[in-house]
């Protein structure tokens, strides 16, 4: 059973949503999963966990919410080595192209 960390920026709920939904399909699996809001978050924080799971809206020109820049600002430094980590994302279909933000 791994402990697994659902970190996200929700401005509509639907970003929220999807984290509801895959914290629901990991709890059948018996992990222990805690969702958190980026806002405010210490980044710090990944570090307690086995699993980081990371979600966010875009807006605009495929642009992200200040909460989610703040967030990855505060993760330089950190070291994540070891730490399996995932990525999802919510926005306009016509103007999502994650394959070309995922870093």
């Amino acid at each position: 059973m791994a402990e697994i960390l659902i970190a996200f920026a929700s401005m509509s709920g639907n970003t929220e949503s999807i984290a509801d939904l895959i914290k629901v399909s990991l709890d059948a699996f018996n992990h222990e999963v805690e969702l958190k809001e980026m806002e405010g978050m210490d980044a710090e924080e990944l570090l307690e966990y086995d699993g980081i799971i990371l979600g966010s809206y875009t807006w605009g020109d495929r642009e992200l919410p200040f909460e989610a820049e703040d967030f990855h600002d505060d993760l330089e430094g950190i070291d994540l080595a070891g730490k399996k980590v995932a990525v999802f994302g919510s926005g306009e279909s016509k103007v999502m192209h994650w394959e070309e933000n995922v870093v």
